[in-house]
C-alpha cells in the first residue's frame, strides 16, 4: 500500500488509526484486467480520502467542500483525427454532473463541431460551454476558458483531445485537494500510450509497463520531469488577483511549464501526487510539445532558466554575505543544487 499511494496517503497509512485498522488490500483474481486492479485500487483510495475528511470534521467547524464544479479546459485545433474517441472518453468520467467542458474551438470542420455538442446533449454534465475562438494558440485558449468561467468552478483541468483519462481520475484529483486543502495542485502517475485506440481498457492492457512513476513534486523537482505534465487538476483560485495570474500566451509550448514554476514559487508544498496511473498521454509524433523541431525544448530551456535565477536568488536571501561572494558569482543553472547542498552544510 505504502509503495501504491507513495507520497499521497502516507500519512494516512502511518497513522496510529490505520495501525489499528489496516486496510484490506484484495489480491487481484486470475481474470481481472490491468484497467480493473487500476479501478479497485483507485476505489479504495477514494474511500481513504473520505475517511481522512471524516476524522479531520471531528477535530475541525470546517463546512465540507468537495462535489465543487471541475472546469475542464478543451482546446481543440484540427481534432479530427482524435475527437471520437476523445468524447467517448470524456462521457466516461464519473459523476459528470459536476463537470462544466469547456471547448474554445481554435478550428475545426463542421464534423467535429455536431460531434461535440452531441456528446454535450448525450452528458449529464452541469453545464457546457462551446467558444469559438478561430486559430488562437493553447495558451490563448485555457485563458479564454478561465475567464469565461471566472468563480463559477472550484477547480480547473485542461483534457488535450489525443489524451485520455481513467473514469475516477477527476474524482480523486479533485477529492485530494478536497482533503488536502493546503494543496493547489493535483498531479496522478502517468500511463504512456502509443497507438491512439478508442478503447481505453485496451489502452491500458498494452502498455501496463509505461507508467512514469512521478516523484514528489516541489520546485527544484519540476523541471527533472516536467512536472506536473499534461493533465493536473488546480485550484481556480491560483487565477485570482493577487496570486499567480493566467497563463503566459506568448509561449506555444511551455505555457504550462511557466505557469507551475510560479505556483511552485508562491505556494509552499503546492502539489500532491498521486501515484496510480490515472491519465493517459498520447506520445503523439505529430503533438505540438512531441513532434520534431518544436519550439518547445528551447522555451521550456528559457522559462526554466529564469526559475533557476529566481531559485538562485532564494539562496542568496537565506545564505551569508561570505558564502554568496564565494561561491554564487557563477550561474550556471547545474550548479544550483550543489549550492543548496553547500549551503545546508555549512549553515544548517
Amino acid at each position: 500500500m505504502a509503495g501504491l499511494y507513495e507520497g499521497l496517503t502516507l500519512r494516512y497509512i502511518t497513522s496510529k488509526k490505520h495501525e489499528r485498522e489496516p486496510i484490506d488490500t484484495p489480491s487481484p483474481t486470475k481474470d481481472e484486467t490491468y484497467f480493473d486492479q487500476v479501478t479497485t485500487q483507485s476505489k479504495q483510495l477514494l474511500n481513504t480520502l473520505d475517511t481522512i475528511r471524516q476524522e479531520a470534521s471531528k477535530r475541525t467547524t470546517v463546512t465540507e467542500e468537495n462535489q465543487g464544479k471541475i472546469g475542464i479546459l478543451i482546446s481543440c485545433y484540427q481534432p479530427e483525427k482524435h475527437i471520437k474517441g476523445f468524447l467517448s472518453n470524456l462521457l466516461q468520467l464519473e459523476n459528470p454532473q459536476r463537470l462544466v467542458p469547456i471547448v474554445i474551438n481554435a478550428g475545426m470542420n463542421l464534423s467535429s463541431r455536431k460531434l461535440i455538442l452531441e456528446a454535450f446533449e448525450e452528458g449529464n454534465f452541469h453545464d457546457t460551454l462551446f467558444i469559438d475562438k478561430p486559430n488562437c494558440g493553447i495558451y490563448d485558449a485555457w485563458n479564454t476558458g478561465i475567464k469565461a468561467m471566472g468563480e463559477n468552478v472550484s477547480y480547473l483541468t485542461n483534457f488535450n483531445v489525443d489524451d485520455r483519462r481513467h473514469p475516477l481520475c477527476l474524482e480523486i484529483q479533485a477529492s485530494v485537494l478536497d482533503t488536502f486543502r493546503q494543496r493547489k495542485v493535483s498531479i496522478t502517475d502517468y500511463l504512456y500510450f502509443f497507438h491512439a485506440f478508442d478503447d481505453i481498457r485496451r489502452i491500458y492492457e498494452m502498455n501496463e509497463g509505461n507508467s512514469t512513476h512521478l516523484p514528489i513534486a516541489n520546485k527544484r523537482t519540476l523541471v527533472y520531469k516536467n512536472l506536473p505534465h499534461s493533465s493536473p487538476l488546480w485550484r481556480t483560485s491560483l487565477h485570482s488577483q493577487g496570486d499567480c495570474g493566467l497563463f503566459d500566451d506568448d509561449y506555444k509550448s511551455a505555457g504550462d511549464a511557466d505557469f507551475w514554476y510560479r505556483v511552485s514559487r508562491a505556494h509552499n508544498e503546492a502539489f500532491e501526487v498521486t501515484s496510480l496511473p490515472l491519465s493517459l498521454y498520447f506520445q503523439n509524433p505529430e503533438g505540438l510539445s512531441t513532434k520534431p523541431n518544436t519550439v518547445g525544448m528551447a522555451e521550456h530551456h528559457t522559462c526554466s532558466r529564469i526559475h533557476y535565477m529566481k531559485l538562485i536568488e532564494e539562496i542568496d536571501d537565506t545564505i551569508s554575505t561570505e558564502f554568496t561572494e564565494q561561491h554564487l558569482q557563477v550561474t550556471d543553472p547545474e550548479h544550483v543544487q550543489l549550492y543548496a547542498a553547500i549551503s545546508k552544510i555549512k549553515h544548517p
